[in-house]
């Protein structure tokens, strides 16, 4: 069986083995790691996992979807994995409330030794995480080039092939900066969009690109 990155997995990936009756031989790995990571980037989650376990607080500087950086110390309460990234949450001593933080904008993580009662958790706060519930409905047009992105991240019954081949996709998505950069993302394989709100802001982001990139308008 391959070893996971995501450390101490070899215990519930023996559990499947016996389950499947597949002793020997690769047939099973598990990564929730980025393409491309560092294993140093891997072994953040060793390292707050570890803080979470004995309570202890933890030390970073921190970029917000802003790019703004801060310096932070939180009490860790828990890893969390939502739209293919890890959180980790727990109370920001800085602004006396639960936050969520993104791992992959954490830096200079340092465990201390100053250990915390564990508190009564309440509703953490993130940009990023809040806009994930607030949905709009938008409805797109994607090029038949653009079917492996379709059917790998898009639910079937939200998939419509045209005549010509390409597609139409209508589904709910998280309003925000998110789904700006996530539509971005395919580039001319992007038809169009709707509803109309939604391709005056990705029109809007692709004038200051031409801007930026000195790209005469």
């Amino acid at each position: 069986m391959a070893t996971a990155t995501i450390p101490q997995v070899e215990e519930v990936l023996s559990k499947l083995s016996r389950l499947f009756k597949k002793e020997m031989g690769n047939w099973i790995e598990v990564d929730f790691s980025p393409w491309g990571s560092q294993n140093s980037q891997r072994q953040l989650f060793t390292l707050i996992r570890n803080a979470i376990i004995t309570n202890r607080v933890i030390k970073f500087r921190y970029y917000n979807v802003a790019g703004e950086q801060s310096y932070r110390s939180i009490e860790p309460a828990k890893l969390l994995f939502k739209d293919k990234s890890w959180y980790v949450e727990g109370y920001c001593l800085n602004t006396e409330s639960y936050r969520v933080f993104k791992i992959s904008r954490m830096k200079e993580i340092v465990v201390t030794e100053i250990s915390y009662e564990p508190r009564t958790v309440v509703a953490a706060t993130d940009t990023k995480v809040n806009d994930l519930l607030h949905t709009i409905e938008v409805t797109l047009h994607i090029s038949a080039q653009g079917a492996y992105r379709v059917y790998d991240e898009f639910a079937e019954k939200t998939i419509t092939q045209r005549e010509d081949g390409s597609y139409t996709v209508t589904a709910q998505f998280p309003v925000g900066n998110w789904l700006d950069s996530y539509l971005l993302s395919f580039g001319p394989l992007l038809i169009e969009v709707s509803p109309e709100q939604v391709r005056t802001r990705i029109l809007s982001h692709l004038e200051t690109m031409k801007r930026n990139l000195n790209v005469p308008l």
